[in-house]
């Protein structure tokens, strides 16, 4: 369940290219998606000194919710990973630049085994649309009766009354 690449040979040759394919059923991402069809991914590291450049893409399918009327979606994740690594022992090749810029930059590693769960996963996360729709014109749940709207109307009154104003809605009633 782990989605491990070697990097030894491309660590050691300044210049050189290594392409990886890797195919997993199923890895956790949050409670509330769910993986309905298997991860493709697909990646190449290349030497650049110290640096070794990580892109590639990831392509696979998310079971979720949509946020208006809670009935399941599947939405298509093809995604671009670009990321920068570097070897631990490598650091001192980047004196001059901070523990904080470091961080913030590159993603440090010290085994020739690289894990790659963790970056698949907050890149798929981080590809799904802020608010998942099963359709844009998603009507939503009715707020008083929980009724789905894209089923069927309820005979629910939707009407909202500005508080300030319920007096004389009150008024016209009598």
């Amino acid at each position: 369940m782990t989605l491990n690449i070697n990097l030894n040979r491309v660590r050691n040759a300044v210049g050189i290219t290594t392409n990886y394919e890797l195919i997993e059923e199923k890895i956790d991402l949050t409670s509330e998606l769910e993986m309905v069809k298997p991860i493709r991914i697909s990646v190449m590291v290349t030497n650049n000194g110290p640096i070794l450049e990580l892109k590639g893409y990831i392509n696979t399918e998310i079971k979720a919710r949509c946020n208006r009327c809670l009935e399941d979606v599947i939405i298509l994740i093809n995604t671009v990973i670009e990321e920068e690594l570097v070897y631990f022992a490598d650091l001192r090749y980047l004196g001059n630049l901070s523990e904080n810029e470091i961080e913030e930059k590159y993603i440090v590693f010290d085994n020739d085994i690289f894990d790659l769960t963790d970056i698949v996963r907050e890149n798929i996360i981080l590809s799904l649309p802020y608010k998942i729709l099963c359709d844009e014109r998603c009507r939503g749940l009715c707020f008083r009766c929980g009724q789905n709207l894209n089923i069927k109307e309820c005979d629910c009154n939707t009407e909202e009354i500005d508080p300030r104003l319920a007096i004389l809605a009150k008024l016209k009633r009598d």
